[in-house]
């Protein structure tokens, strides 16, 4: 069970006219997130909502893309309370969701 525990995640979340330039040494699937950029953050919040909840983990903590960050948020709203943390650049950057609601 992921109870007590948490979740920290750098998800594929680039979109895919952005790869250019200096990421395109990367392999494609470690940085896009589908054609809007949410395909595994859409995933993941429907893989942990399935669990039972007092299997569910307790934090997640994952990386955002600025410009999908509200998104990401609503996606994962139904886990619990989510805030979003900004960069040193106040670009939002960290999604914060605790305590995850069965």
């Amino acid at each position: 069970p992921l109870a007590n525990t948490a979740i920290v995640a750098n998800l594929p979340y680039i979109l895919p006219n952005e790869v250019i330039g200096d990421i395109t040494y990367e392999p494609y699937g470690a940085l896009v997130g589908g054609s809007d950029g949410l395909t595994f953050y859409r995933e993941l919040a429907k893989q942990i909502l399935a669990l039972p909840p007092a299997n569910r983990p307790q934090t997640l903590l994952l990386e955002l893309h600025p410009v999908t960050a509200s998104e990401v948020k609503k996606t994962f709203s139904p886990l619990g309370t989510c805030k979003i943390i900004n960069d040193s650049a106040s670009l939002a950057r960290l999604l914060i969701v605790t305590p995850l609601q069965p």
